[in-house]
């Protein structure tokens, strides 16, 4: 098996040997040994005693220059080249180049930034479902509690004066009120991803009629009766209903949505005992659903009122029942 011997493995060779051995080592590479002067006075030749050797250049190495070397600059490198290669000519540079000092200099100029309008696309302004200006009549209707504090009801005791029966209690006409607050249910399943705005929305404005001390907040996902909370879903625990008579708001969908085959949708059977736990509590149930009437379940009626949650939406249709 042959091999081609470079000058780069005669170099390595002398280096790894001492100066008396190098001429058997350049015949045994097939090489004619020169005259080698003798070292003169002060000059170290062994690599590993030479302090400055890893900063010489290796013997025979040639300098590949970006630029043209500068006037006698190459009389010395031709003087700092061993006997060994001394008739080795120095390659000549073929053009000269600055060096790169940036990524501009070899990719050219960053294009300009896109700042016009007519290449960002607009974020479209958010757009509640109730109207806006109706949300306040529309949540003091749909969550106040109708209370007989009113005004004396006349037609009703003169019937009573005119049947000629006592006067056992002074009839009051009915009122809606606020002061019993709401406890609001927001449902965090996957059917009301889409409306997570929409609740955190409604939730200020439920705050701004009935009054932060007023109003309580509780999540859950598909059905309250699995579990709910006020923080995490690892915080959830049975449902407590609020104080009695306490209205009750569901930002649900009650099933109606959700992916298909989703195994964990809420059932009618778990909304028949919801509603069991509010009829207990006196609380009124009131279902902000955003599916029409049509696809409402036919239970509701039995779980409490619903409302259409959409621009449809007004405050007579939000009216609590007496």
């Amino acid at each position: 098996m042959t091999r081609d011997i470079w000058i780069g493995d005669v170099l390595r060779a002398l280096r790894a040997t001492d100066v008396a051995d190098r001429p058997r080592v350049l015949r045994l590479l097939g090489f004619e040994a020169p005259d080698v002067p003798a070292p003169q006075a002060g000059e170290l030749l062994d690599p590993d005693e030479d302090p400055d050797a890893n900063d010489r250049e290796p013997p025979g190495t040639q300098l590949i220059l970006e630029e043209a070397p500068a006037p006698g600059v190459e009389a010395r490198l031709r003087d700092r080249q061993p006997s060994l290669i001394a008739d080795i000519p120095l390659l000549t540079p073929v053009r000269a180049a600055p060096a790169v000092r940036s990524a501009s200099a070899v990719t050219g100029a960053s294009l300009p930034r896109v700042v016009e309008e007519r290449h960002l696309s607009p974020v479209l302004p958010y757009q509640p479902l109730f109207p806006p200006a109706s949300t306040p009549a529309i949540l003091q209707q749909a969550l106040s509690r109708q209370v007989a504090e009113g005004a004396i009801d006349i037609p009703a005791l003169v019937e009573t004066l005119a049947r000629r029966q006592p006067v056992a209690a002074v009839r009051r006409r009915a009122v809606p009120t606020l002061r019993y607050g709401v406890q609001v249910l927001v449902d965090l399943g996957p059917a009301m991803q889409p409306f997570r705005r929409d609740q955190a929305e409604i939730m200020k404005q439920i705050i701004s009629v009935v009054g932060r001390e007023k109003v309580t907040v509780k999540y859950f996902a598909y059905c309250p009766v699995r579990k709910a909370g006020p923080g995490p879903r690892w915080t959830w625990r049975p449902y407590q209903p609020p104080p009695r008579h306490t209205p009750i708001l569901l930002l649900s969908d009650l099933g109606i949505g959700g992916p298909t085959g989703d195994f964990r949708r809420s059932t009618r059977a778990e909304w028949r005992e919801f509603g069991r736990i509010a009829a207990g509590n006196g609380s009124e149930v009131i279902a902000f659903l955003v599916y029409p009437p049509s696809r409402w379940p036919t239970w509701l009626p039995a779980l409490g009122r619903g409302l259409t949650w959409d621009r449809g939406a007004t405050a007579r249709s939000a009216q609590a029942r007496s």
